[in-house]
């Protein structure tokens, strides 16, 4: 189980605030609550009245269990910190369902998503010439340098370029 120091470094770190902003708001010093979370001192009552009217859960921060009216009494470090678990939650989630299709997580600009779409409603010549485009625009080669795509036959065998046609064309060597 959690100290009470420890409890109050959660408090405060959940609400993103400093040690000085905190000690404010239960009306002491910084050097009094830095004492407070490292369990050199109890705080008074005064100060667990403070944080209870600003909204604080003072029943969990005192026993470690969230108190009775906890879920009524949500106060807004409380919110701001659920919403940026939520949100690092749904990056993560979204980062496993894409790496669970083998995918990396990096989203598609609308352009890629385009291109995409169109490449894969195109039958294997269209696919072909759009690898043969792609490569002749970007000044390389649309497929890894140990794979060929013939559009005829729709299969990958070795070679360095992107044909149409029905046999590989190879460039010379210089």
């Amino acid at each position: 189980m959690s100290t009470l120091g420890e409890r109050l470094r959660e408090i405060r770190t959940d609400a993103e605030m400093s040690q000085e902003r905190f000690a404010a708001i239960a009306g002491v010093q910084k050097r009094a609550q830095i004492n407070y979370e490292t369990d050199e001192r109890v705080p008074d009552a005064v100060y667990f009245a403070k944080l209870d009217a600003a909204g604080y859960d003072t029943h969990y921060i005192i026993t470690g269990h969230p108190g009775p009216d906890a879920r009524a009494k949500l106060a807004p470090h409380a919110v701001r910190g659920a919403a940026r678990h939520v949100a690092e939650l749904e990056d993560h989630y979204a980062e496993v369902l894409d790496a669970g299709r083998g995918a990396s997580y990096r989203k598609v600009a609308p352009d890629e998503e385009t291109l995409l779409g169109h490449y894969r409603h195109a039958d294997r010549r269209g696919k072909s010439a759009i690898l043969t485009t792609a490569a002749a625009l970007s000044g390389g080669s649309a497929q890894p340098a140990s794979q060929h795509v013939s559009a005829d036959r729709g299969s990958i065998a070795g070679g360095r370029d992107v044909s149409v046609g029905s046999k590989p064309r190879h460039r010379k060597k210089k």
